[in-house]
């Protein structure tokens, strides 16, 4: 089994994915200052958490970055009703929040019909 990359490595796949998401929806939106670090500061340990299982990343990186590009794609969106052009901390935070609660929504449905952790979205465990 594959080690992990380092929890800042994970990060900086995340971003990079948030943006292409948000770039497919609207490729003249910039980020707002600072929306990195605001990121890193939120989930840095949660990621960290999920990395200390081997092998996680490389099972459940797909849709991890696939739930990165909707978080860009949401933040988009939702930056339409911010100052022209710009996605700003807040809108980037309520769409963070959005994927998190479609992701723990989704993860609760599959233990209901008992699916197991590696059939759950996310490996169950990746909810921003």
């Amino acid at each position: 089994m594959k080690k992990n990359p380092h929890v800042k490595t994970v990060l900086k796949m995340i971003l990079e994915h948030i943006r292409k998401g948000s770039e497919s929806i609207d490729p003249t939106r910039s980020f707002e200052d600072g929306i990195d670090d605001l990121f890193g500061r939120r989930y840095q340990l949660t990621f960290r958490e999920r990395l200390k299982e081997k092998g996680s990343w490389e099972r459940d990186k797909n849709q991890v970055l696939k739930a990165a590009e909707m978080h860009g794609i949401i933040a988009a969106a939702a930056s339409h009703f911010s100052p022209p052009g710009l996605i700003t901390q807040t809108v980037f935070m309520k769409a963070a929040h959005m994927v998190e609660l479609e992701c723990y929504d989704y993860v609760k449905a599959g233990q209901k019909r008992r699916l197991t952790r590696n059939q759950m979205p996310l490996g169950g465990q990746w909810c921003w």
